[in-house]
């Protein structure tokens, strides 16, 4: 499937599917990488799960099992995943845009909006 997708034209892949994503990697135009520090990362968690908490503990991924699952989730990716994703970006270098703090995450965002609105392609600023 996600060969096919690949061979099309304008797709974006969101996730950490990294492992078994070569195929869209090889392909991407850009590769932008969300890389944000593990504090920044734990707080929006907490904050996710306090919002999802007051409105509605019913939600399962209002539960404190889901909590400690994101956590978990969480510092695996710091401790491991995060070292093989880089690992294997490396190959990509000059496709890859690294993205650590919100402001510049806007800033891109902001670009990509104003090129797209005006027909132009949306090559983000190293």
């Amino acid at each position: 499937m996600l060969l096919s997708l690949v061979q099309q034209g304008g797709w974006v892949i969101e996730g950490v599917q990294f492992k078994w994503a070569d195929p869209a990697l090889d392909s991407a135009d850009k590769i932008v990488v969300l890389d944000i520090p593990r504090w920044s990362n734990t707080l929006r968690i907490l904050r996710r799960f306090a919002r999802r908490r007051r409105a509605s503990k019913e939600n399962p991924r209002a539960t404190w099992t889901a909590l400690r699952e994101e956590l978990r989730w969480s510092s695996d990716y710091y401790r491991y995943e995060r070292a093989l994703l880089f690992e294997k970006l490396a190959r990509y270098r000059e496709k890859v845009i690294e993205i650590h703090d919100e402001r510049t995450l806007r800033r891109a965002l902001a670009h990509t909006i104003v090129a797209t609105a005006i027909g132009q392609p949306a090559n983000l600023p190293a």
